[in-house]
């Protein structure tokens, strides 16, 4: 019991020392918006900051970057570490389009969150297809982005075991259009075939005015 004691106090000290981290502000490189993730029941309380941006446009053929930052508010009773834990965005197009993409932390990298620990900031990257939006070029859209949350935390006496958690934000939207985008070349193409033609009509006129010529002679 006395092992099992000072190993729950040293958990504390540790989350103490954490907690006393000067969170960076929104006015640095922390993305100023933010939602709550909160679960309560008998075996305590656990509680997340979501910081995040989403830019208000994209288009086909390039990336949409939302920056992410994850951030322990608390967690108490026997809950003492979050251990694995991911963030997901997922963009939702309708019509059965959804564009998906996640960042996460395994077990295997060991980097536990205590209360006052943060993940980030970080972007999570989003390529964005003509084929993924099913979009047809010049078309556009409003898409609702949503946010989501999972972790595992482990859960001292009497549980003794790791167990998920999860959530989601909506954070907004973004205005997703298809450029559409012409064929390399194309444009060079159109220009010889227009000179070809325009020469040829030239020369049959030269040929049609001689023909004339000579037989008025």
């Amino acid at each position: 019991m006395s092992l099992m004691k000072d190993k729950v106090v040293r958990t504390l000290l540790l989350a103490a020392l954490i907690s006393l981290l000067p969170l960076p502000s929104a006015s640095g490189f922390v993305p100023s918006n933010q939602f709550q993730i909160r679960h309560q029941d008998v075996s305590g309380t656990s509680g997340y900051t979501i910081f995040y941006y989403v830019p208000p446009t994209a288009r086909t053929g390039s990336n949409l970057n939302v920056s992410v930052l994850l951030y322990v508010d608390t967690l108490t009773g026997i809950k003492l570490y979050v251990r694995d834990y991911g963030l997901t965005v997922a963009v939702d197009l309708g019509g059965g389009h959804t564009i998906i993409s996640s960042a996460n932390v395994s077990v295997e990298e060991q980097k536990w969150l205590y209360p006052g620990g943060r993940w980030g900031p970080l972007n999570i990257s989003l390529p964005i297809t003509e084929q993924d939006t099913g979009l047809a070029p010049g078309e556009a859209v409003r898409a609702n982005v949503t946010i989501s949350l999972l972790t595992t935390i482990w859960y001292d006496s009497p549980v003794f075991n790791y167990l998920p958690e999860s959530g989601e934000g909506r954070v907004g939207s973004v205005y997703v259009q298809d450029v559409g985008g012409a064929v390399p070349g194309s444009s060079t193409t159109v220009s010889f075939l227009l000179i070809a033609s325009g020469a040829v009509l030239l020369a049959s006129r030269v040929v049609i005015f001689r023909g004339r010529h000579e037989g008025a002679e």
